[in-house]
């Protein structure tokens, strides 16, 4: 009879707390009730589970618990939860704060194939669900959205079906798994836009560290139909990665950055798409009207690989259009490859391609390049440099089928920079090797092929004709034996 009566006093415990199971929640900004139960449109939640009053006291919840179904550290969001949003309303600061997804109010155990997934629902009304992060209070480098979970998907459902928009700082920002350090696993983002974030940040060097989308450490990261409009703020379109943190398994595709702002001297803002430490594939996406459209590289922290493919992509109109790079530190053990593959690269003002700092291989096959570098000193199509006074490692480039179409006048086709800046000694300069094939190289009537600039004994291996691109007679190189001083011109290959 004992064990009867513990076995019902036991059953009345889990009656009484209720675990929450996977199912759909009714989100509506605009009439929600947070008593409800969630569950159908006419009960809808008036906020989402982890939103945080806005008065930077992160750990401060804005409501206890959600009506019927329960949210909190014990009853945590499961995977395979669909937040269903309600199209045409806002959510602000008079809602609350930060929206913080993570293992306080979510498990962490979701995946692409059994997510929690937020998507506006295209039956319950018209016009994109926006977040605004007008006047909210952001205490760390955090944005509207702060995402630290497994698993989670936001889908617009229609391009800008999701408007993420007036943060101080980040629109979204994606961190470590909360309180361990590991990377996030397996989130994606599809149809959103991003506007006019990064309001806080007044100058180049404050918001080079982040991007209207901030990802900063993920893997398995998927992106597809963003606009990131910059509004000619200070801050990076879409960044992944930084300093010491990778993005890696991670795609990008069908998206477009413009009118990020950046200062020519620090240059580490107004990027379009910037990613670090990372290996991701950016496929079919368009950069223009920024800083840099595309800036990819930089191997620091653990001397992690880097691998970036850039597959059909746009890049116009930008000061310069792609850049690559890996890491001037010589104590970089780790190997970087990047491919170009069909890209149209055109009317960057500065240059069309800056790849400076190896160690690296780059692979570039049937893109085009055309009318680059009508500002920059030393622009044109193609430039790759050194970075400093520490580069010394290995750079081979390999160009394959490219089209080279008159960069703007009085500009190259091809620019390389070899050495150690300042120092004729032979040890520093750098290790270069190119390797090019079946390129049309369309020029300026009166300016030269290329321009090479050594001041010391060069180590370059050709693979294409006997002295220049397809015309084995006669150089078709204009070299520099010191900076500033030129030693011979050769002008050729004007098809």
């Amino acid at each position: 009879m004992q064990h009867f009566m513990n076995a019902l006093v036991l059953i009345s415990v889990i009656l009484a707390s209720p675990p929450v199971f996977a199912a759909t929640y009714y989100i509506d900004f605009l009439a929600g009730h947070d008593e409800a139960d969630g569950l159908t449109r006419a009960t809808a939640w008036k906020t989402i589970p982890g939103t945080q009053k806005n008065n930077g006291v992160w750990a401060d919840s804005l409501h206890a618990d959600w009506g019927a179904h329960t949210v909190d550290s014990s009853h945590k969001v499961p995977p395979a939860t669909v937040f269903k949003l309600r199209p045409g309303t806002t959510y602000d600061v008079s809602l609350g704060g930060v929206i913080w997804i993570n293992n306080n109010f979510y498990t962490d155990t979701a995946t692409w194939n059994n997510p929690i997934r937020f998507e506006v629902d295209p039956v319950w009304g018209t016009g994109p669900v926006v977040f605004d992060g007008t006047g909210l209070d952001l205490t760390t480098l955090i944005g509207i959205l702060l995402i630290q979970n497994n698993g989670v998907q936001f889908d617009g459902n229609v391009p800008g079906g999701i408007e993420i928009r007036n943060s101080p700082r980040s629109g979204i920002h994606v961190k470590e798994k909360n309180g361990t350090g590991y990377p996030v696993l397996q989130s994606s983002f599809r149809n959103l836009k991003f506007f006019n974030n990064g309001t806080s940040y007044l100058t180049d060097t404050a918001g080079a560290g982040d991007g209207q989308l901030n990802v900063r450490h993920a893997d398995g990261f998927t992106a597809d139909h963003l606009e990131c409009d910059g509004n000619h703020n200070f801050i990076n379109g879409i960044l992944l990665g930084d300093g010491h943190k990778a993005v890696i398994n991670a795609k990008v595709t069908d998206s477009v950055a413009y009118s990020h702002q950046g200062d020519l001297v620090t240059n580490d803002a107004g990027i379009g798409f910037k990613a670090l430490n990372g290996q991701v594939t950016f496929l079919r996406n368009r950069s223009y009207n920024n800083l840099k459209g595309f800036d990819l590289g930089e191997g620091h922290g653990d001397n992690r690989d880097m691998m970036y493919k850039l597959i059909d992509n746009t890049a116009d109109g930008n000061v310069w259009g792609i850049n690559l790079n890996s890491t001037a530190d010589i104590a970089y053990t780790g190997k970087s490859n990047y491919f170009l593959i069909n890209n149209l690269v055109y009317k960057n003002s500065g240059t069309g391609s800056n790849i400076y700092a190896g160690p690296f291989n780059l692979y570039a096959v049937h893109n085009v390049y055309a009318d680059n570098g009508d500002t920059a000193v030393d622009g044109g199509n193609f430039r790759v440099t050194p970075d400093g006074t520490r580069d010394e490692t290995q750079i081979n480039v390999y160009l394959y089928n490219n089209i080279f179409y008159k960069p703007h006048a009085l500009k190259y086709n091809w620019n390389l920079q070899v050495g150690y800046i300042g120092d004729g000694s032979p040890g520093r300069d750098t290790n270069f090797n190119l390797y090019s094939d079946y390129n049309a190289w369309v020029q300026n009537n009166t300016e030269p092929f290329a321009f090479w600039s050594f001041n010391a004994a060069p180590q370059f291996t050709y693979a294409y004709g006997v002295n220049g691109p397809g015309h084995a007679g006669g150089a078709w190189f204009a070299q520099e034996d010191e900076p500033g001083i030129g030693i011979g011109h050769s002008h050729c290959d004007a098809h």
